[in-house]
Parts: structure tokens; C-alpha cells; sequence
């Protein structure tokens, strides 16, 4: 709780500071500025990204209850899970809340809920850390203290996919049970990672002024801590918490460019996902009501 406030402290703190020396005028311009077709790639990539987060979904359940679960409410679950976790935050609760819903009626109880979340927890854990690792190994403008750190995380990844395995189906952490796996779907899993991480990593850069930052590499490693500090904030979706990081790790960039980029990411990335989530549950929602409420047959 208290790292929580600290941080919410820390980039309110920060976003004040930034602000002062924005021009309104200029941020306009930088909204002003942006083409349809930067936006309408930053749409494509949201596509992809959320196509592989459902595909997540899809292998999480086959792999923790196969046969069970039809390939399209995994998928439509998957997605409703992720648009609306990803911009409410507390995506265990969240998520697990989502799937809980959808699942109860396929005879899942908490325990398979569970052991899904954590597959899903898993393999967005390894396309962000793999992405991170790869970019900061190959970032030419990086220092070299960069790319040894890269190579560790690579490491620590190839370790992880090596180890979990042989803890499938026990308690390495408290409280936590690692579900069956096999190393093959922790591979499979990475590189499907990679994309996903990859194309939601572009839906942002694509909305910055075109060279505002040396490389598409180089801007990798501040989304990904950026999104890792949002978490641990417990903010919902790490709204400001994420803003902040990005602007102070950006100071080269005027602060309206960046700005602007990211109250587009959030519209475009975030609530239009989130959005379209909630008209698909209040849609499920009134044809329950409607069928609850009519009469059985034979009744008048």
C-alpha cells in the first residue's frame, strides 16, 4: 500500500512539474499534427495485439481444461478479459472476475480460473521480457551496460521457460501453483509474445512525430517499465503512473509531442477495446434478461 501511494505521489508529482512547461497551444498542434494514417496503423497493431491476447486465452484453457471450452467464447473471453483489465487495472481480479462469468457455466471452478490467469500472467510475462531483452541487446544507441542487461533478462527468460516445467503442478512461490506445462508451449508462447508485445509497442511509437526519438528500439524499454510501474502502482490500466514515466523518460521530446501520443494511445489502445467490451457484456446481459424472462412454453 504504501509503495502503491508513493508512486501515485511520485507521477502526479511528476506530471505537474512537466506541465508547467507545456504550451496548450502547442499541444493542440501536436493533435493537430497526427495523420489518419498514424492512427489507422496504431488501429492495426491494437488489432494484432489483442488477437494474440486472445489467442492467449485460447491455449491457457486448453492447456488447463482441454476439450471444455469452445474455441470462440475462449477467444471472445480472452479479448473482453484484456480490454477491460487493461484499462481498469487489478488484472488478476479483473481478468479472473471476466472468465469466472463466462466459465461457471462450463463447470470450472476457482482453482481452473486460477491456473488459466497464471498461463495468460505467463505468457504476456515472456513476450514483454522478451521483447525487452532483444531491444535492449540490439539498441545501436544504447551503452554497452545495456546490452548486458538485455542478455540477462534473455537468460533469466531461457531459465524461466527451462525451469517451470519440472514445477508444474506444485508450489515453488506461497499460495501460487504453477499448471502443467510443457517447454514446447512456454516457446510457442514466446513468440507469440514477441508479437503481441511488438505490435502493441507500435500502436504508440506510430503516434509520435516522426524522428522525435532515435529508434524504434530505444523506445521499447521505457513502454515496458512504464507499463511494469502502472502495475505495481495498482492505478487503473497505470493511468498517469505510465504518462509520467514515458515523459520523464523522454526529455529530449517536447512534452505536448509526447503528450498528445499518449492520450491517442489511450483513446485507441485502451478504450475503444474497453468500450467495445462493455457494449458485448450489456448486449449478453439484456438477452439473459430477455430469456429469464419468458414465459416456458404452455404459459400464457
Amino acid at each position: 500500500m504504501g509503495l502503491t501511494l508513493a508512486l501515485l505521489a511520485l507521477a502526479i508529482g511528476t506530471l505537474v512539474h512537466l506541465s508547467r512547461t507545456m504550451s496548450w497551444t502547442s499541444l493542440h498542434n501536436s493533435f493537430a499534427d497526427t495523420s489518419w494514417s498514424s492512427m489507422l496503423i496504431a488501429l492495426g497493431a491494437t488489432v494484432v495485439s489483442f488477437t494474440v491476447l486472445a489467442l492467449y486465452e485460447r491455449y491457457a484453457t486448453q492447456a488447463v481444461v482441454p476439450g471444455r471450452i469452445p474455441l470462440g467464447q475462449s477467444l471472445a473471453v480472452g479479448w473482453m478479459a484484456h480490454a477491460l483489465s487493461n484499462t481498469l487495472g487489478f488484472h488478476a481480479f479483473t481478468g479472473g472476475a471476466v472468465r469466472y462469468r463466462a466459465y461457471k457455466a462450463r463447470g470450472l471452478n476457482a482453482i481452473d480460473i486460477g491456473s488459466i490467469v497464471t498461463l495468460v500472467g505467463i505468457s504476456v510475462g515472456l513476450g514483454s521480457g522478451g521483447l525487452l531483452a532483444i531491444t535492449m541487446i540490439i539498441a545501436p544507441e544504447d551503452p554497452w551496460t545495456h546490452r548486458v542487461a538485455g542478455a540477462i533478462i534473455a537468460v533469466a527468460l531461457l531459465a524461466t521457460i527451462w525451469w517451470l516445467p519440472a514445477a508444474s503442478g506444485k508450489k515453488p512461490f506461497r499460495h501460487v501453483t504453477v499448471p502443467r506445462i510443457r517447454r514446447a508451449w512456454l516457446a510457442q508462447q514466446l513468440v507469440l509474445g514477441l508479437i503481441e508485445a511488438t505490435a502493441a509497442a507500435i500502436a504508440f511509437y506510430i503516434l509520435l512525430p516522426e524522428g522525435a526519438v532515435p529508434s524504434f528500439t530505444g523506445l521499447v524499454p521505457v513502454l515496458v517499465i512504464g507499463v511494469l510501474i502502472g502495475i505495481i502502482s495498482h492505478s487503473p490500466g497505470g493511468l498517469g503512473v505510465f504518462e509520467a514515466t514515458v515523459l520523464a523518460a523522454l526529455p529530449s521530446v517536447p512534452g505536448e509531442e509526447v503528450l498528445a501520443a499518449l492520450v491517442l494511445y489511450r483513446l485507441i489502445y485502451n478504450l475503444l477495446p474497453c468500450a467495445a467490451a462493455v457494449l458485448v457484456f450489456s448486449w449478453q446481459y439484456f438477452l439473459r434478461k430477455r430469456l429469464v424472462n419468458q414465459p416456458a412454453p404452455g404459459e400464457a
